[in-house]
C-alpha cells in the first residue's frame, strides 16, 4: 500500500513540474513584452517603455537603452526557437572586435545586447568606450548569457576612406552573431546591411546561421559579387582575403562622394526594400555608384578645380577660394583608387589594403554590361547600357572623355593631335565637319582667319591642351620633355629659352640660364647677331661653343 502511495505521489509531482515548465516556456523574454523596433524610416533609436528596457552598463555609469536595436517578435513555433536550432546558455568573459565603416574613432561606443534563443532582447547590455582610432572594442561581461546570440551596436564618428578625413556626423552600425565558437565580432557595413534581412529570414523559420549566409549572398549579388566568403563579422577592411576586399569595395561604393547625412539616408533606403525581398531597386543610387566607380562625378556633389591636374570635393581646405567651383571632375579610376589607398595607409593603422579595386571595377562592368577590361582590351571603347561611352584603360572601365573618343587612348607621352574647327558664322555656309576634316565644295571658300586649330598632347596618360610654350617647342622642334631640368633655346626674332619642369616645357628664368655657354655663328641678314646662349635649336652644330660673347643676343 505504501509503495502504491509513493508511486501516486511521484506521478503527481512529475505532472506539476511539467505544468510549471510549459508555463515558463510561454514567457517571451523575462517579462519584457514590449519589444521596441527601429523605425522603418530612420536609423535613429526609438526609446522603449519596457519594464526591463534599461540596465546599468558594466563599464559606464550611463543607463543603457536597449531599444537602439530592433528585436524579433515571437511569431510562430519555428521562429521561436530560431529555426529549430537548439541553443543553450553560454559564458563569456568578454567580446572583442573592431567597428568599421572606415574605423570608428576614439570616444565612439560599442554596446553588446543579450538576446534569448528567440533573438529577443533580455534587457541586459554591456558597453565599452572605444579608446583608439582603429575602432577596437573590448566589452567585458564575465557572466553567463542566456543564449549564444548577441546584437552589437557601434555608434560614433568614423574615418571616411574616400576623403581620408574623419566624418562630420555620427552613424550607427549593427551586427548579430552566434558567439558559441568565437569571442571576436566585428561591426561593419556588411553586418549592418545583413542585420535587418536576417531578422526577416529568421521570422520566416530559418536558423540564424542559414539566414546570415543567405543575407550575405544577397547583398554581394547587389554589387555583382559572387563566391564563398567567411562570416561578415569576421571581415575587416584591413584584412587580406577576398572577403575583406569585397567589404571595403562595398563600403566605398555606398559612400562614394556623399556627405554623411546622404550616406546614412542611402543605408536606410537600402535596408527598407532589402529586408523584405533581398533586393535593392533604387536605380538612381545604383547609377550614382556606377558613375563614381568610373569617376565621372556625382551630381549631388560639387568640386573645386585647380588648374588642369587638381580637383577636390567641396568643401576643400580653402573652400574653393583659389579654385573654380564645378559639378564634376574627370580623372582616371586609377588615380581615384590610388588616393583611397593613400588615405587608408595614411591613417597608420595598417600596412596593407585589400584588393578592393577588382570588386569596384566589377560593379561598373556588370552594372552597365561592359564585360571584362584587361591589357588585351586597352583602348577599346564600348557603349554602356546608360548610353555613355566607356574606355578600357589601366585594366578598368572609365567614362571616355571627348578627346579619348576622338584620339583613342593616350599611351605615348609627347604624342600630339590637333582639332580643326571653323567659326559659327562660317559653318552656316559650309558643309559640316566629318571626322575632324572640313568638307569643301566648289562654291565655298573658307578663309584662313576663320579656321581655329587646337593642339592636344598626351601627358601622364591623359590628353591635355597644349600650352603656348609647348607649341613653340614640342610642335616646332618635334621634341619632347623627358628630362627634368633640360633647357632648350629657339632662335627667332628674339631667342626664347625653355626648361623641362614636371613633364612640361616652361619659359626658363634668368637664374636658370645663368651658367649656360654660348654658340658663336657667322652673322647673316636674318640673324645679324652672332652669339647665342646654349642650347640653341641646332645644338650649336653650325657654330662654335664659347664661354664669352662680344655681341650677345641675350645678356647673362
Amino acid at each position: 500500500m505504501r509503495t502504491l502511495f509513493s508511486k501516486l505521489a511521484y506521478t503527481a509531482a512529475l505532472m506539476l513540474a511539467l505544468t510549471f515548465t510549459f508555463s515558463c516556456s510561454g514567457d517571451s523574454g523575462g517579462g519584457n513584452s514590449e519589444q521596441s523596433n527601429i523605425s522603418s524610416g530612420t536609423e535613429a533609436s526609438v526609446e522603449s517603455s519596457s519594464s526591463k528596457g534599461t540596465s546599468k552598463s558594466s563599464s559606464s555609469n550611463e543607463v543603457q537603452d536597449n531599444s537602439s536595436s530592433s528585436s524579433l517578435s515571437n511569431t510562430d513555433s519555428s521562429s521561436s526557437n530560431n529555426g529549430n536550432e537548439v541553443a543553450g546558455s553560454v559564458k563569456k568573459d568578454k567580446i572583442s572586435g573592431v567597428s568599421q565603416k572606415g574605423p570608428f574613432v576614439k570616444g565612439s561606443t560599442a554596446t553588446l545586447y543579450e538576446l534569448d534563443e528567440k533573438l529577443v532582447q533580455t534587457g541586459r547590455s554591456f558597453k565599452d568606450i572605444i579608446a583608439d582610432d582603429k575602432g577596437s572594442f573590448d566589452i567585458k561581461m564575465n557572466t553567463e548569457l542566456v543564449s549564444p546570440y548577441v546584437m552589437l551596436e557601434a555608434d560614433g564618428y568614423y574615418r571616411n576612406e574616400v576623403t581620408g578625413n574623419v566624418s562630420t556626423g555620427t552613424i550607427k552600425l549593427y551586427a548579430i552573431a552566434d558567439i558559441r565558437e568565437k569571442s571576436n565580432v566585428n561591426v561593419n557595413i556588411l553586418t549592418h546591411l545583413e542585420y535587418y534581412r536576417v531578422q526577416k529570414l529568421v521570422e520566416g523559420g530559418k536558423s540564424l546561421k542559414d539566414a546570415k549566409k543567405q543575407a550575405q549572398k544577397e547583398i554581394l549579388a547587389v554589387f555583382g559579387i559572387t563566391g564563398e566568403f567567411k562570416d561578415s563579422e569576421d571581415m575587416s577592411i584591413f584584412g587580406t582575403s577576398d572577403g575583406d576586399a569585397a567589404l571595403l569595395a562595398i563600403s566605398l561604393l555606398l559612400q562614394g562622394n556623399l556627405a554623411e547625412g546622404q550616406f546614412v539616408e542611402r543605408l536606410a533606403d537600402f535596408r527598407l526594400g532589402f529586408r523584405e525581398t533581398g533586393k535593392w531597386n533604387n536605380k538612381e543610387a545604383k547609377d550614382d555608384m556606377a558613375d563614381w566607380a568610373s569617376n565621372s562625378g556625382n551630381k549631388k556633389v560639387d568640386y573645386c578645380k585647380y588648374g588642369e591636374n587638381s580637383c577636390g570635393i567641396m568643401p576643400t581646405a580653402d573652400k574653393c577660394a583659389s579654385g573654380k567651383l564645378v559639378k564634376s571632375c574627370f580623372e582616371s579610376a586609377e588615380l581615384l583608387f590610388t588616393k583611397i589607398r593613400s588615405n587608408i595607409l595614411g591613417w597608420n593603422l595598417s600596412s596593407s589594403v585589400p584588393d578592393f579595386e577588382k570588386y569596384v571595377n566589377n560593379y561598373l562592368s556588370s552594372y552597365y554590361g561592359l564585360g571584362t577590361c584587361d591589357a588585351k582590351k586597352a583602348g577599346e571603347i564600348k557603349d554602356g547600357t546608360n548610353d555613355k561611352k566607356y574606355i578600357c584603360k589601366d585594366n578598368a572601365w572609365a567614362l571616355a572623355s571627348e578627346l579619348e573618343i576622338k584620339f583613342g587612348l593616350c599611351t605615348k607621352d609627347g604624342e600630339i593631335n590637333e582639332v580643326v574647327t571653323v567659326t559659327e558664322e562660317e559653318l552656316k555656309s559650309v558643309p559640316p565637319i566629318i571626322d575632324g576634316v572640313i568638307k569643301e565644295d566648289s562654291t565655298t571658300t573658307i578663309t584662313k582667319t576663320s579656321i581655329t586649330t587646337e593642339y592636344f598632347i598626351c601627358k601622364d596618360k591623359d590628353w591635355k591642351k597644349v600650352t603656348q610654350y609647348e607649341i613653340n617647342t614640342w610642335i616646332k622642334n618635334g621634341g619632347v620633355c623627358p628630362k627634368e631640368g633640360e633647357i632648350k633655346g629657339i632662335r627667332e626674332s628674339q631667342t626664347k629659352y625653355y626648361i623641362c619642369k614636371n613633364k612640361s616645357w616652361q619659359i626658363a628664368t634668368e637664374d636658370e640660364i645663368t651658367d649656360l655657354p654660348y654658340c658663336l655663328y657667322e652673322p647673316t641678314p636674318k640673324y645679324p647677331k652672332n652669339c647665342w646662349l646654349m642650347p640653341t635649336d641646332d645644338n650649336c652644330s653650325g657654330g662654335i661653343l664659347a664661354q664669352t660673347c662680344s655681341n650677345p643676343d641675350i645678356e647673362k
